[in-house]
Order: structure tokens, then sequence, then C-alpha cells
């Protein structure tokens, strides 16, 4: 309700009442109702559907119980049940491990170890959250819920309030220079319409209308100052804000909106090409990128982007979309496998850095180009087979 547009409306509806225009300010009221009525419905929808993906993605563990086997959702453990741990299942509880066979433990989701850890010996504890690669065993539960590790994470973060994101900043700062210029711009159309027609009351009317028009239109005015790169100096910022846009058309609330990295990089993608930076893409084409400064999580992502274009076209016309696979690389050079080393200084000292860069092109993979690529620099990729194939 409190977003620069309905204030701007409300504003609007107001000073129509004002001016003995009730009929105008009963319809601008009217779609303020709708639009807080229709944002308030989506979030709520969006809000349960990922109650329900929570419910869906939520582990479910094989225990027994008094001799008897069960698969029962976490919430249902109790201390003292036997859990069995297969390959592929998701350790729902804190645990004492009572007997394992090769037993491997994907431990990230709690210390960010990016290697696998065994776990062999009786009494060893098994934290819930852990995915079990490969191996199998029993464990008994020792603590269910908020009383075992990832419980007391999860607790102290919700503690926790997340500041604005850079992006959330910069998308209220031009948001806000944006109503500003509307305004300016409304204000000389009355005085000018005013000052040489005298009829000082369709000035207004006329300015007002100019206002409701430029707040419907916000996103066609960030994408014609895109077009004559008014908005060049701060490019990645204003594609940022287009790709939020087109994610809140899609469904996604703003909060969602604001974690689509993924789609940000095509967007850098398209940028660098526009600037001459990179050749234009063709069908069969596949650049990677990992660049925490366009579009990057953290090195060991890294992002293959797709080029997909209309049917017909040969590639002559930019892409209708981009297809993003991104993945996690146990060891992308560095001064030690894994992300972000704790001695790291520089971004090289924590792997290898793509930009944006050519892959395939034209359906055909240089492998040994690539293979050198791996091989090179001060610390480079120690099992180059490993994350090729990956």
């Amino acid at each position: 309700m409190l977003e620069p547009t309905n204030l701007l409306l409300l504003a609007c509806a107001l000073i129509y009442g004002l001016i003995g225009e009730p009929r105008e300010a009963l319809i601008l009221l009217v779609f303020v109702a709708a639009i807080s009525l229709l944002d308030g419905l989506q979030q709520r929808r969006s809000q349960r559907a990922l109650a329900e993906l929570a419910r869906l993605s939520a582990p479910r563990a094989r225990v027994r119980r008094d001799g008897v086997d069960l698969e029962l959702p976490a919430e249902q453990l109790r201390l003292g049940d036997h859990l069995r741990l297969e390959e592929g299942d998701r350790i729902a509880a804190d645990a004492r491990l009572l007997e394992g066979v090769g037993l491997w433990l994907d431990e990230s989701l709690l210390t960010g170890e990016s290697l696998p850890v065994a776990r062999q010996r009786p009494g060893e504890p098994l934290l819930a959250g852990s995915l079990v690669v490969s191996g199998r065993g029993w464990a008994e539960v020792r603590a269910i819920g908020e009383a075992s590790e990832l419980g007391r994470l999860g607790r102290s973060l919700s503690q926790v309030e997340a500041p604005p994101t850079r992006l959330q900043r910069q998308t209220r700062r031009l948001t806000a220079r944006l109503t500003l210029l509307a305004l300016a711009l409304c204000t000389l159309l009355a005085l000018l319409q005013g000052g040489l027609s005298g009829q000082w009351s369709d000035a207004l009317l006329a300015a007002l209308a100019l206002v409701v028009l430029q707040a419907g239109l916000g996103a066609l005015t960030v994408t014609e100052l895109l077009r004559f790169d008014v908005v060049t100096a701060h490019l990645g910022t204003a594609l940022a804000f287009l790709a939020l846009l087109v994610a809140i058309a899609a469904g996604l609330t703003p909060q969602q909106a604001s974690g689509t990295a993924a789609g940000l990089a095509g967007w850098a993608l398209l940028a660098a090409i526009a600037r001459g930076e990179r050749l234009p893409l063709g069908p069969g084409d596949v650049v990677l990128s990992n660049d925490p400064y366009n579009g990057g999580t953290h090195l060991p992502d890294i992002t293959a982007i797709t080029p997909v274009f209309a049917p017909g076209d040969g590639g002559s016309a930019p892409p209708v979309l981009f297809v993003a696979s991104r993945g996690h690389h146990a060891d992308v050079g560095g001064i030690s496998p894994g992300s972000m080393p704790a001695f790291s200084r520089t971004i090289a000292e924590e792997g290898l850095l793509l930009d944006n860069v050519p892959f395939v092109q034209a359906g055909r993979w240089d492998e040994p180009a690539w293979r050198q690529s791996l091989a090179a620099g001060p610390w480079p990729v120690r099992n180059p087979d490993q994350l090729l194939a990956d």
C-alpha cells in the first residue's frame, strides 16, 4: 500500500476531490484498492505455494521403533528411534552412529565444507540436514526439532533481520528518481498550459492525467532509458531492475524476484554484447560464468548460459530467452579447494574466475584449449577431468 505508485495515485485522487472532480477521484481510489487487493492475494498465494513446497520437501525418515519398521516425517521422530541410513537420504535429526558401512556424509549445509566426510566408528555424531553421499548404516536419534544443531541454527537465524539488498536499495532509488522526474514534468506542464491559456483548472487536470500515465508506464520508461543509453553508467542496476519487473510479472513477489541471480547473469551477458565486449551469440553457443560481480554467487557455482532463439531466425535476432544451468563444483583452483578460502586476499586466490567465457561455439567444444586454461595460473584447477565432467 505504501509503494510510491500507490502514494502518487492517492495524491492525485485527493487533488481531484479538492478541485471538485469526485468521479475521477473515486476511479483512482478504486484502482488503488484493486492494486492493493491483488498484491495481497498474490503474496498470500505465493506464501501458500512456498508452505506446500516446504511440506513436500521436508525430509522423511525410515526408522525402527519397538521392532517395527516405519517411514515418518521428521516432526514425528522420537528420541531413541533407530534411523536407517542409505545413499541419498537426508538425516532428519541429530543422531549417534550405531553401525556404518562405507558411510560418507555431505555436511555442507551446516559446516560449509564442500567435500564429504567419513563416518565409520560407532558413537560418532551425525547432524540433522546432512546428506548420505554413499554407504549405509544405522543411527540412534539423540536430538530432534529445535534441540538439534540445525534447529538451533535456524532459531538464531530467525532472530536476524536482513538489511535491504543492494538491488532493493538501488530499485527504490531509481523509483524515487523517476517519481520526482514525473512530478517535475507534470508541474512544468501545468505551469506552461495554465500560463498560456489561463485555464488553470484544465492545466491541473492535464498534469494529473500525465502523472497517472507516468505511474502506469514505469517499466516502459526504464526500457526507453536503456534504449537511448541514458543510464549507461548504471547499466547493471537498470538491468537488475528490468529482471525484477519481469520476475514480478511472472508471478513472484518482489522478495522472491530479488533472488533471480541466474536471470541477471543473462542480462549482464546481453549488456556485455551490446558494449562490444563479447561476440554476439548464435545457435549452439554456450558461455560459462561464475563472476560474483556479474550475477554469480561464489566461484564454485558455475553457470552454463545457453541462448535460445526463435524458430527460423537462424540466430540473426537476439535470443528470446536463456537457459541457465548452475551447479556446485568441488574444486575450481585457488589456494585451497572449496569456497572462499579463509586466507585468500584476491579473487585469483579463490579460484578460476569466468566472466561469460565461451565454452561451446556453434556446437563445437575446444577441449585442448579449455584444459590448457584450467591448468594455467599460479593456482590451477587440481582435477580438470572432474570439473569438465561436471
